[in-house]
């Protein structure tokens, strides 16, 4: 062999050392990305759990108004039951889509926390933009349970003097 050989074998070895250089490198940028993905997950995950949590909170304020209402209506006197009979929708038909819509969030609690590896940034930022308009329906369902809550103390008020339990 000549020197031109052993330049061309060194070369070649430098190469094959170059390659495995380049080779675990990209390997570790790979590895870089993929936790990089499941940080950026794992803090989408617990944005969406926030938002949920929010969403439960909004909920719950008006079912313990709507609550609170309903026990205190239970200890009214028959006839102001009985004038009030066209609004007790609120307990019966508000109430329980409101506790409905809350177990649902519940639901999606658990799915968030059980989620795994197989989930993707597409499919969480769905979910998170999902839960973010759930947040605002939420939000004006409070706000017209509120409004009903208030309606229906009024009416309270107007079937008791009917009734003859309030005074002026």
């Amino acid at each position: 062999m000549d020197s031109s050989d052993y330049i061309a074998l060194i070369a070649l070895i430098i190469s094959f050392g170059s390659l495995y250089i380049n080779k675990k490198a990209l390997d570790n940028a790979n590895v870089a990305q993929i936790l990089a993905n499941k940080k950026l997950i794992e803090s989408e995950k617990t944005e969406i759990l926030k938002q949920i949590s929010d969403n439960k909170s909004v909920l719950n304020k008006a079912r313990i108004e709507i609550g609170a209402l309903q026990a205190n209506f239970e200890i009214e006197p028959q006839p102001v039951k009985t004038l009030m009979h066209e609004f007790t929708s609120l307990f019966t038909n508000n109430l329980p889509t409101i506790e409905y819509a809350i177990s649902n969030l519940e639901a999606d609690h658990n799915k968030i926390l059980n989620w795994r590896g197989d989930m993707n940034y597409t499919d969480i930022m769905k979910f998170k933009a999902n839960c973010h308009e759930e947040l605002r329906n939420f939000e004006i369902s409070h706000e017209q349970a509120i409004q009903c809550i208030n309606i229906f103390k009024e009416k309270l008020l107007i079937a008791k003097k009917r009734a003859g339990y309030v005074t002026k």
